[in-house]
């Protein structure tokens, strides 16, 4: 089949353009946008971030765009595929395929939330069954460093599998509010050792400025 001739099936729907140089007869679902991407790429693509919380079925960001780890190929990233670089991730198979680990996607996908979004996810995280409290713990450890990891550190004792399907409710701004305060008054506990210190500091600098022998 020329060029021409896949144009023109597409354009009268007799054929889906996946990814470029990928045809489809139909729409295909998830995991038939990830198999037709490792035949555009020539190897198995990991899947990560809303990708593989999909997979786990605690995604509820209803990713629609396509998250895979680099796989040492060059790609264009677009609307409806971005590469990620993850050092250190750990893996797992899900339905047939390598994904990064729940709780690491968790924890991952977690940072670039807002707060709300954050709990909910953790909460689905949990009660997807995919992974437990002490797991999500490790990953916040090996995530260190990151952005947004903070919040999600607060956040996680607050987790509970048991609330609802990932919508905010009731229980959920309590628990907001709890760790948020709780986060507010660490982080003013630590303002007023740095302040006592600096005073400490400059106290001392200023006595051993006006000594004189």
């Amino acid at each position: 089949m020329t060029r021409q001739q896949l144009d023109v099936q597409v354009k009268n729907g007799g054929l889906v353009r996946v990814w470029y140089g990928v045809y489809a007869a139909a729409e295909p679902d998830l995991l038939g946008r990830l198999a037709a991407l490792d035949l555009f790429v020539g190897r198995h693509v990991v899947a990560c971030m809303g990708t593989a919380a999909r997979l786990y079925g605690f995604d509820v960001e209803n990713s629609t765009a396509i998250h895979v780890l680099d796989p040492a190929v060059r790609m264009r990233p677009t609307t409806r595929l971005m590469v990620h670089q993850r050092t250190g991730a750990e893996l797992r198979h899900v339905a047939g395929r390598l994904a990064t680990a729940p709780a690491w996607t968790a924890i991952e996908v977690a940072r670039e939330l807002p707060r709300p979004r954050a709990l909910a996810t953790l909460d689905a995280a949990l009660r997807s069954g995919w992974t437990t409290q002490r797991e999500l713990e490790r990953a916040v450890h090996e995530q260190r460093g990151r952005r947004g990891i903070v919040a999600v550190r607060g956040l996680l004792p607050y987790a509970d599998a048991r609330v609802g399907n990932g919508k905010r409710s009731t229980p959920c701004d309590d628990r907001l509010q709890v760790a948020t305060s709780r986060t507010a008054v660490r982080d003013s506990g630590s303002k007023r050792r740095d302040m006592a210190c600096g005073l400490c500091v400059a106290g001392g600098a200023g006595r051993g400025g006006i000594r004189k022998r």
